[in-house]
């Protein structure tokens, strides 16, 4: 066989092999191959790895030689961010997240700025030192498409993934004059988020929309070790201007926030499959776990609260609800389930009205309620029902 197949190299090696002559056709040939693999790791451009030396250079010397660059295990110090926008891009670990970490001693800078397309990055961690600032941003994005992160662990950050309010990066095949930034077409699996101030992911789009992303098995939890007490963060993911796109198992564990999730701006047909929130302290009134807000629709594919505290949240004259739904914005809920929660939480939903008179509405398939109250109220700003149910009934 001369020339393999993109089919042979999926059976016989996997998707990441079928991805890799990508990256690799930007891969350094005059550095060692110390890898075995023909293209070189950071160490061969003088990083050590060892926890005490700054390996900020050596990095930004292996980014400006080659597209393609593996980092073995170590603890990797640097005092500034790694700028791996650019496409063709591969950068991952040669072990698991937990062996690999890059550690920034600058919480001024992002740790890592990527952007463009058919880039592939995963197998680290990140994490700051020191007290975080709004500027901690674990991973910045710039403009993405048709690219994969994948087995990444954060930790000690303002916000885990975030796209800025700023001008994004040229794709390549086009360039946004307009000073866009979005994503597209990115899958993102296996992200684990730990002890965020603010936000975990917090995707929301500059003058554009994002669309077909695949977001697996997201994890984020702020529960601080050290203390041994529920972080405080804002929101665990927030989206804007994002459109079908689907999350399979997010996870919201052990954090007292505002909201676990918050949909602003144009976001429409979002799936989110399995959504578990253990642990989940809801901070203060006034809120809901879910918001959505201008024009957006989410169906939530089985929803389960365990061990949360909502005490806070019943106080006040603010009311509470699982979800706070804006003019023009709909919910379709199935399978829920509770367990074990210290405080019942007596509204489902409050639906805001608009000037057209449209309210947010939910409909319920499937979904069976113990403690919580299948019921909408109407409260301060124009709350009013919204409450559909199938059908049949309950």
């Amino acid at each position: 066989m001369a020339h393999p197949t993109r089919r042979w190299l999926l059976n016989v090696c996997g998707a990441t092999a079928a991805a890799a002559p990508l990256a690799l056709a930007g891969a350094s040939k005059a550095m060692p191959a110390s890898t075995g693999l023909g293209v070189s790791t950071v160490m061969d451009y003088g990083a050590k790895g060892d926890g005490r030396t700054d390996d900020t250079d050596a990095f930004r010397r292996a980014v400006a030689d080659t597209k393609t660059l593996y980092v073995p295990p170590g603890n990797y110090r640097i005092s500034g961010a790694i700028d791996l926008r650019g496409a063709n891009r591969l950068f991952r670990g040669l072990g698991a997240p937990g062996t690999v970490t890059i550690t920034s001693t600058n919480t001024d800078q992002p740790i890592l700025l990527i952007g463009a397309s058919y880039c592939d990055m995963g197998n680290f961690q990140l994490q700051y030192e020191g007290q975080v600032k709004p500027t901690s941003i674990a991973i910045q994005i710039y403009g993405l498409c048709r690219s994969k992160l994948s087995n990444i662990m954060i930790r000690q950050c303002f916000r885990g993934i975030n796209i800025p309010q700023e001008a994004g990066y040229s794709y390549g095949i086009k360039n946004y004059l307009d000073g866009s930034n979005f994503i597209y077409s990115v899958s993102l699996d296996t992200i684990t988020i730990l002890e965020y101030a603010d936000a975990a992911l917090s995707l929301m789009s500059y003058k554009g929309g994002s669309t077909g992303c695949v977001f697996t098995n997201i994890y984020t939890n702020s529960f601080d070790p050290r203390a041994k007490v529920h972080g405080r963060a804002r929101v665990a993911v927030e989206l804007g201007a994002f459109s079908e796109s689907i999350f399979n198992q997010l996870n919201v564990e052990h954090t007292a926030l505002d909201s676990a999730v918050q949909m602003r701006s144009d976001c429409y047909n979002i799936i989110m499959n399995s959504v578990h929130l253990e642990g989940y302290e809801a901070a203060s009134s006034g809120h809901a776990v879910f918001e959505l807000n201008g024009r957006t629709n989410l169906i939530l594919n089985g929803l389960m609260l365990e061990t949360c505290d909502f005490k806070r949240a019943t106080l006040g004259d603010a009311p509470f609800a699982l979800f706070r739904l804006g003019p023009n914005s709909t919910v379709e809920l199935s399978a829920f389930s509770e367990y074990h929660n210290n405080v019942d939480v007596q509204n489902l939903v409050l639906a805001q009205g608009g000037a057209s008179g449209t309210v947010g509405s939910i409909s319920l398939r499937a979904a069976k309620f113990d403690r919580v109250q299948p019921r909408v109220i109407s409260g301060p700003g124009g709350w009013a029902p919204g409450l559909l149910w199938p059908e049949g009934g309950r």
